[in-house]
């Protein structure tokens, strides 16, 4: 019986160790949003998918359905911001805090196409942000609050609050503006999460 294999971008949330050589893999994919595919032999040295699977990886991805799991049969990068961001720590840690908590909001495979544009917005503008403390603050909370809007947790009546989940490129100055506002961010993103029972 031969299988339909899938063509997905997908951000690759996490990777948990099955046997000796394989991984569960959790995507956040384009096609089907969250969902954990089993990659064989994918921790051998040898492994040609070992590099295109890490963890905060954005890949095209090739996955086929089983009767019970997915399986990855292929991957190919698109952007690795992770590892580009070494010298950065701060950035680094913005990015794994809101990737995971992406994993924990987001339950089940349901397409979600406008919370995949803004995760791919976040891996393509991360590297743009300046690296000062103040500005990736800032940016982790746009991000975090265009998330818990999209999922639909925490009150949006506030004006200044839906300002900032409305989906543009977040710029210097929006980031200017959201350091000022952190109180206030800070304070409804806490309230979606609390909503979320996370």
């Amino acid at each position: 019986m031969s299988h339909i294999i899938h063509h997905t971008r997908a951000i690759v949330l996490g990777s948990v160790p099955r046997g000796e050589h394989d991984a569960a893999i959790t995507f956040f994919t384009e096609s089907f949003g969250r969902l954990t595919a089993r990659a064989l032999g994918v921790r051998k040295e040898s492994s040609k998918l070992r590099y295109s699977l890490q963890p905060l990886t954005h890949a095209h991805v090739a996955l086929v359905r089983g009767r019970d799991i997915w399986r990855v049969t292929g991957a190919s990068v698109i952007d690795q911001p992770y590892q580009c961001l070494s010298a950065r720590p701060h950035a680094q840690r913005v990015l794994v805090r809101t990737m995971g908590t992406v994993r924990r909001l987001v339950a089940g495979e349901e397409v979600h196409a406008e919370l995949y544009r803004c995760l791919e917005s976040v891996f393509a503008e991360i590297g743009e942000v300046p690296p000062a403390p103040q500005a990736m603050d800032a940016f982790e909370h746009v991000v975090l609050m265009r998330v818990c809007a999209l999922l639909g947790y925490g009150p949006q009546t506030n004006e200044r609050v839906a300002y900032y989940t409305t989906l543009s490129p977040i710029t210097r100055d929006l980031l200017a503006e959201a350091y000022l506002d952190r109180t206030l961010l800070v304070r409804h993103i806490n309230t979606a999460l609390h909503t979320s029972q996370l």
